[in-house]
């Protein structure tokens, strides 16, 4: 009944492998590009380009997520509701965030370039882009813990469900110190971990239970 849900999971789950692959190749993050600003350095757009994606497969499921555990009424109206809006502005935060670190990128990476030509303006303010970058993952965690509580309603283990919940808290609880070399080194890559496992226990859980029923 869930199958649908189990395949997103595993989007989500294959997303977060790939950021903790990106997160130790610096080369996938384009750190081995030299750029002195006075050539056009756009590769470091599209190097970077993997990294956005993946961040974005790992939230974007969020919605059809919480669409589909609200069509088959997993958990009670207000639980259903606060999912999905969850959701929705982890996935709008995010798109934004996206969009200005391009933003900042195109203004300082592409050309024209010299020592006395001035870059083009950000179309988007700094505060735009740092507040944006902040804000989603505590929404996503909101979102994880209680899509968590929705799923052991649906049968899915306690003990991930449990993962979910903590990792939820924990982003929600770090936010306000996200900028803190402790959390970027150490909870951040914690969490993401975490998460990955999250999800992929709930793929695993969910078709492997859909592969038993279809036997059945």
């Amino acid at each position: 009944m869930l199958a649908p849900v189990g395949w997103l999971a595993l989007l989500i789950a294959a997303s977060g492998w790939i950021l903790l692959w990106l997160r130790v190749s610096a080369m996938a993050l384009g750190l081995w590009i030299f750029c002195d600003w006075t050539s056009d350095c756009s590769a470091i757009l599209w190097v970077n380009a993997p990294f956005y994606l993946a961040t974005f497969g790992l939230v974007a499921p969020a919605i059809p997520i919480s669409l589909a555990l609200h069509r088959r009424r997993v958990g009670p109206p207000y639980l259903r509701a606060a999912t999905l809006v969850t959701g929705c502005v982890a996935v709008i935060v995010l798109l934004i965030a996206t969009v200005a670190a391009y933003d900042w990128m195109w203004s300082n990476y592409v050309g024209p370039f010299g020592l006395y030509v001035p870059r083009r303006p950000e179309l988007l303010s700094t505060e735009v882009r740092t507040t944006s970058w902040a804000a989603w993952p505590p929404f996503l965690g909101a979102w994880m813990a209680l899509t968590s509580i929705q799923l052991v309603r649906a049968a899915v283990p306690f003990a991930i469900a449990g993962i979910g919940v903590i990792v939820g808290v924990a982003a929600i609880a770090t936010s306000p110190y996200g900028a803190e070399s402790f959390v970027t080194d150490a909870i951040a890559p914690l969490k993401l971990i975490l998460a990955t496992v999250w999800a992929t226990a709930i793929a695993i859980h969910l078709l492997a239970r859909r592969s038993v029923t279809a036997t059945a």
